[in-house]
């Protein structure tokens, strides 16, 4: 899939991470209990779990930005960016 984005370039992401960010994330989003409700404000606006994950799965300006950051995060760990995540839900009571 290509994303026509600005400054989208497929090659800063390993595939294989980012499949399995996405999949922990559709997992999260599509599970939780308010997965309708209000979780996140963002420079004015309030997404749902369900909305977050459809931006970082369509790569927009706001996904694009937590891609970014969390692989930049995960190499500085020196750990595997689906790690992250999943201790971030697990965290959150949800996995």
């Amino acid at each position: 899939m290509t994303y026509d984005f600005p400054g989208y370039d497929e090659a800063q992401f390993d595939p294989d991470e980012l499949e399995g960010v996405l999949s922990y994330l559709r997992e999260w989003a599509y599970g939780h209990p308010g997965s309708n409700r209000p979780f996140l404000v963002e420079m004015g606006r309030t997404l749902t779990p369900v909305e977050f994950f459809y931006e970082v799965e369509k790569r927009t300006e706001f996904g694009l930005g937590f891609l970014r950051f969390l692989f930049a995060q995960a190499r500085r760990a020196e750990e595997r960016p689906v790690d992250a995540v999943s201790r971030a839900i697990k965290a959150n009571g949800q996995g």
